[in-house]
C-alpha cells in the first residue's frame, strides 16, 4: 500500500495547467482502482486522506469536488479508516459548514448536525489505526 499512495501523494501534489492537473487526477484515481482490485492490499486512512487532498488541488468545480469528496467518503466510511486527517481534507475541501455537513447525508449513522470525529460511529473509524 506504501507504493499505491506514494503515487496517489505525487498526483495530489501535482500542479500545472488544467490538461496537467487532469492527467494527474486519473494517475490517483486509477491508482486507487487498482487498490481496491488487488487482493490482499486494503486502502488505509491515508490512502482516502491522499484522495481527497487530490480532489480539492485538482478539480476544478466545487460541486464537482463536493460530489467526488463525498463518494470517496462512503468508501472510507465502508472501510471504518475516517481519522482527524481526513476530516482535515473534507473541511479545507468545502466552501463552508452546510457543505461539510451535506457530505455526510445519507452515510450510515449519520444522525446530522456539525460531524466531529468523536462523535462519528465507531464503524467509521474502527480500523483507522492499521498500518499505513
Amino acid at each position: 500500500i506504501i507504493t499505491y499512495n506514494s503515487v496517489i501523494s505525487a498526483a495530489a501534489n501535482s500542479f500545472g495547467d488544467t490538461n496537467v492537473k487532469s492527467k494527474a487526477f486519473r494517475i490517483a484515481m486509477d491508482t486507487f482502482k487498482k487498490v481496491q482490485l488487488t487482493e490482499g492490499i486494503q486502502p488505509t486512512s491515508r490512502t482516502y486522506f491522499l484522495l481527497i487532498k487530490a480532489i480539492r488541488k485538482l478539480i476544478g468545480p466545487e460541486d464537482q469536488r463536493r460530489m467526488m469528496a463525498s463518494k470517496i467518503m462512503e468508501y472510507c466510511v465502508k472501510d471504518g479508516v475516517v481519522n482527524n486527517h481526513i476530516i482535515s481534507q473534507l473541511e479545507l475541501n468545502c466552501g463552508s459548514k452546510d457543505e461539510y455537513t451535506d457530505i455526510f447525508q445519507g452515510l450510515p449513522g449519520y444522525e446530522g448536525g456539525y460531524p466531529k470525529l468523536n462523535e462519528m460511529p465507531t464503524s467509521w473509524r474502527c480500523n483507522a489505526n492499521r498500518i499505513k
